[in-house]
C-alpha cells in the first residue's frame, strides 16, 4: 500500500536523479570541450 507521501518521495528521487545525471553529463561535456587536461577530481 503506497501512501501519498511515498509517491511524492519516489517522484522527488526520480527528479533528483534526472537532474544529477544531467548535471554530470553537462560537466563531462564541459571537461571534454576544455583545452586543459582533465583533472582527477571526482565527487
Amino acid at each position: 500500500m503506497a501512501s501519498g507521501q511515498e509517491c511524492y518521495l519516489d517522484l522527488a528521487q526520480t527528479l533528483f536523479l534526472a537532474q544529477l545525471s544531467a548535471f554530470l553529463l553537462g560537466w563531462t561535456q564541459v571537461g571534454a570541450a576544455l583545452p586543459m587536461p582533465r583533472t582527477t577530481t571526482s565527487l
